[in-house]
């Protein structure tokens, strides 16, 4: 891989009836933990997002994703660092938008909208 993804999101298992996984565990949290840890010493500049499952982790499970190297949450259609959360574990987000490798990819994500603005005219 020439290129570190952007962004790695974890996702854990909500058996949710009536779907063909209804009947499958919940995903132990251990589990999340070091897939989070992995993916931290695999992707060092990698934005890893807790996403889905995160709402079924106590709060101290959470904590342990983050303390993992977890930096971001999904929370509804939006990535977010829960600010209320992280201060009371002692923990700053990690400005994902002013790394370079994400500021580079906005910057050009916005040379391309304005490219095609142009030709439409």
């Amino acid at each position: 891989m020439p290129e570190h993804p952007e962004s790695f999101p974890v996702n854990a298992l909500v058996p949710i009836p009536g779907t063909p996984l209804e009947n499958n565990d919940v995903i132990p949290y251990h589990t999340l933990i070091r897939t989070i840890a992995t993916a931290r010493i695999v992707l060092p500049q990698t934005i890893i997002r807790l996403a889905a499952g995160r709402n079924i982790l106590a709060e101290s499970e959470q904590a342990m994703c983050f303390m993992a190297g977890a930096n971001a949450v999904f929370t509804g259609e939006q990535m977010l660092t829960t600010p209320s959360m992280m201060g009371r574990w002692g923990l700053e987000g990690m400005q994902s938008f002013e790394q370079p490798s994400v500021a580079r990819k906005e910057a050009e994500h916005e040379q391309t909208k304005s490219a095609d603005a142009a030709r439409q005219i």
